[in-house]
């Protein structure tokens, strides 16, 4: 969930999650391990404010209940 909404974000954007990686001062795939496990607060803090969003929108569950 937070990985899609960083990468849909990013998308949106014309950023990848490499620039964004780097933006944030976070390793080479460290966003992407996130599609199995949960950042760190202050990483995640990091994303969100190279991204210009809040966190909670970066939490967010976007998908519809069939």
């Amino acid at each position: 969930m937070i990985y899609d909404n960083i990468e849909k974000i990013c998308k949106d954007r014309g950023m990848s999650i490499r620039e964004l990686e780097m933006q944030a001062g976070l390793g080479n795939g460290t966003i992407g391990r996130w599609k199995d496990g949960d950042p760190r607060v202050g990483t995640l803090q990091s994303v969100a404010d190279v991204l210009d969003v809040p966190v909670a929108s970066l939490l967010e569950n976007n998908k519809e209940e069939p």
